[in-house]
């Protein structure tokens, strides 16, 4: 019903950009959190539990979301729904897909992080570009207290830029997650004092919303001014979640809630959406009604769907132990680390 120069669509647009803002910002304060508290018990980063901690927390929801891409697209193709050709109507002036898309170059392209699956779930590009930050940011950490911290400070740069190379997002993206690293470093050194100009700037951006919005949208034409843009945005964003304290206290305790199962929606949300529209498109035709309808019950379906899929997907309780053993059994280093160190860590768990 609208194209994607409405303005409805690009305030959408805005938003979800800014949410994954957010989202990398969130990502870079938290990682390091976990980092330099790994360093602090270890005197140098412990691998193990680094990398156990993150494939438990990012690879049992991503294979489930494959496994729930798989079942849509039988769905989907088996019953000759809109999608399995193409989607949209004669008349329809925006679609989101062309058709629901799954090769098989997918699955291992997903599992290592190389952009797979795309097509049938957008939003995964997100988590490549994460998961490359926390790889990087790994061999960054074993620079200190390391005896080979040359050649990890050289991977670490190497990675940079061979992903800095093959994605154009990355770099940008790769900035924001920085300035929230970078924030969890100095946090405590900052004070008030940056409380002043973070509001005039956020009354600059006020000004322009009123004055000259189409600026600050996340397509705007030049797209130099609209990363700058951005990137101003996360400075007053870092300064309202990480340094205004009563914004974290003010939180409703059901939005904390959904952390329980935030992931989990976020991986599998995209080709939920898509069943329900080839499940409806004829039914909707162009009525905003039906529409709407459609929308609300989409909404409700994908975070009941999430809930449950995340009580198994997102337990680490039930992955982490294994994932680390497996990696104590194939790491060199790990294996040769002393006895006492590993019943100590046992008993921390």
């Amino acid at each position: 019903m609208i194209g994607p120069t409405h303005p409805v669509t690009r305030v959408g647009v805005t938003i979800a950009r800014h949410a994954v803002l957010i989202f990398f910002l969130l990502s870079g304060y938290l990682i390091t959190q976990s980092i330099l508290n790994n360093l602090r018990r270890n005197s140098r980063l412990d691998v193990v539990e680094y990398l156990s901690a993150r494939i438990a927390r990012i690879y049992p929801p991503l294979i489930g979301a494959i496994c729930v891409v798989g079942v849509i697209w039988a769905l989907i193709h088996g019953l000759g729904l809109p999608g399995s050709v193409h989607y949209g109507q004669p008349g329809d002036l925006y679609q989101v897909r062309e058709a629901f898309i799954v090769t098989l170059n997918d699955v291992p392209r997903a599992l290592l992080m190389m952009n797979g699956m795309l097509e049938a779930d957008g939003p995964l590009w997100t988590l490549y570009v994460e998961f490359h930050l926390y790889v990087i940011a790994m061999f960054a950490s074993m620079v200190v207290g390391g005896g080979l911290r040359w050649i990890y400070a050289g991977v670490a740069i190497g990675l940079l830029g061979l992903f800095a190379i093959h994605n154009t997002e990355f770099s940008f993206f790769g900035i924001v997650w920085s300035m929230g690293a970078m924030l969890s470093i100095v946090r405590q050194r900052i004070g008030s004092w940056a409380r002043v100009p973070v509001y005039l700037l956020a009354v600059t951006f006020l000004a322009f919303a009123v004055l000259c919005p189409q600026v600050l949208a996340a397509d705007y034409s030049d797209a130099w001014v609209a990363r700058f843009v951005q990137l101003g945005a996360c400075i007053i964003y870092a300064q309202l979640i990480f340094l205004e304290d009563r914004l974290l206290r003010s939180a409703p305790d059901l939005l904390v809630k959904t952390g329980e199962f935030s992931y989990s929606l976020y991986v599998i949300h995209f080709p939920l959406l898509l069943l329900m529209y080839s499940s409806t498109q004829h039914w909707m035709g162009a009525s905003l009604a039906r529409s709407i309808w459609v929308a609300a019950g989409s909404t409700a379906v994908a975070l009941c769907i999430a809930y449950w899929f995340a009580r198994f997907f997102e337990d680490q309780r039930l992955f982490k132990p294994k994932i680390k053993a497996a990696l104590h059994a194939i790491l060199p280093a790990a294996r040769r680390q002393p006895l006492s160190a590993l019943t100590a860590d046992r008993t921390q768990q």
